[in-house]
């Protein structure tokens, strides 16, 4: 549910966020939704229709929202403005989740390979691939630093080294 000073909008199931410098995204799995909500009033600026078949996970490049669908085992770059597909590509390891962008490349939680997969933002090409350490890998996200990773099935987030992939520490 998104919260507005005036009402309760019920989403069908959140499954991703990202932060653009200046207003948040949503994603809803449930009915291939994109929105675009303003953190001061809870109000959706923008809905779009996602551009695959069940959004995943969002990030921002500072250019593009970024989608992952598992169910079309696909990244989709699209302009934010519009909506518009700019560019999609396989993931590399099955059940692609929860892009998350390091400034330069992506970072995706791949659940058919339990790994996480570091690939080329306009090749989609995979530079490196490391296990993951939750045994569902979705979410992730990138704090400057390393990569903090969410396990579906233990409701734990990890926080990875992204060259090794060994973990730094874990929050329950």
């Amino acid at each position: 549910m998104i919260w507005n000073r005036r009402t309760w909008m019920t989403l069908g199931a959140i499954s991703g966020l990202a932060f653009d410098g200046r207003t948040l995204w949503v994603c809803d799995r449930a009915l291939n939704k994109l929105y675009q909500v303003d953190l001061v009033s809870g109000q959706v600026i923008r809905s779009l229709t996602g551009p695959g078949l069940r959004p995943v996970g969002l990030t921002f490049t500072g250019r593009h929202l970024v989608v992952g669908d598992n169910y079309a085992d696909l990244v989709y770059l699209t302009d934010p403005a519009t909506g518009r597909l700019i560019r999609s590509f396989s993931g590399p390891g099955g059940g692609v989740q929860g892009p998350a962008f390091d400034g330069r490349t992506l970072w995706l939680s791949c659940q058919g390979t339990a790994t996480l997969n570091q690939v080329d933002i306009v090749t989609g090409r995979l530079i490196r691939s490391v296990g993951s350490p939750s045994s569902l890998p979705t979410g992730n996200a990138f704090d400057g630093r390393t990569l903090w990773n969410l396990d579906d099935n233990t409701n734990t987030i990890y926080q990875v080294d992204m060259v090794t992939g060994r973990v730094i520490r874990s929050v329950a």
